[in-house]
């Protein structure tokens, strides 16, 4: 078996040739395990109507992120907006100078002191070009912040229900999206709460169990 973390890696490994029934999907699982009472009593971010848009990415600033394409998002949007950056340095900042004003760069954060932030955010974002399965994204669910992320980023979320869905390499979309956060509060907030509900559901023990269930007939055969 080939144990893919997302459909996007499960269908890259089947482009190359590998036979479908030997592909299983084994999505990974969110560092916050929520209880049912947990995930009914998360309160997700509001934002005032004259707030600006916290948006967060949390991964390594480089390019396989896709994070210059959300830079350029953000330096481009006529509303308030403010992106929080959280990982560690790898990102060319000089060649972007200009288009950093709005920018905050947190570097890396103790996961407890993570989570904190994040769940004052109104919206994460990972611009992925290629990816596994992005952890932070499970990082935004689990603290009820809607994402917006590419296919490519190996997410577990449906479009216009846990956040959006949008091309690679495209900042015009990304744009559109917070956009679309920032008119509609009441949406963003269902989303928040659409993903808690995602977050309880990929846990690390799934994970685990997943693996076991596929590996345990293989390591008792004679």
């Amino acid at each position: 078996h080939i144990f893919c973390p997302s459909p996007f890696v499960a269908d890259s490994v089947a482009d190359t040739g590998i036979d479908r029934s030997k592909i299983v999907l084994a999505p990974y699982g969110a560092s916050r395990t929520l209880t049912q009472d947990q995930i009914r009593s998360t309160v997700v971010s509001q934002r005032k109507p004259d707030e600006a848009l916290r948006v967060g990415f949390v991964g390594t600033e480089g390019v396989r992120k896709g994070l210059r394409y959300l830079v350029e998002a953000v330096d481009r949007a006529t509303f308030p907006i403010e992106l929080h950056v959280f990982g560690l340095a790898g990102f060319d900042l000089p060649q972007y100078a200009n288009q950093l004003k709005k920018v905050t760069f947190w570097g890396h954060l103790p996961k407890d002191m993570l989570l904190h932030q994040v769940s004052q955010l109104h919206a994460g974002c990972l611009p992925s070009l290629y990816e596994g399965s992005a952890l932070g994204v499970f990082d935004f669910l689990s603290c009820g912040v809607p994402v917006v992320v590419t296919p490519n980023a190996g997410t577990v979320i449906t479009h216009d229900e846990q956040g959006l869905i949008v091309p690679v390499r495209d900042s015009d979309a990304l744009l559109q999206a917070f956009e679309q956060f920032h008119g509609d509060e009441e949406r963003r907030q269902q989303m928040g709460h659409a993903g808690l509900s995602v977050a309880g559901v990929y846990t690390w023990d799934r994970y685990r169990q997943c693996l076991y269930e596929r590996l345990e007939p293989l390591l008792l055969k004679d």
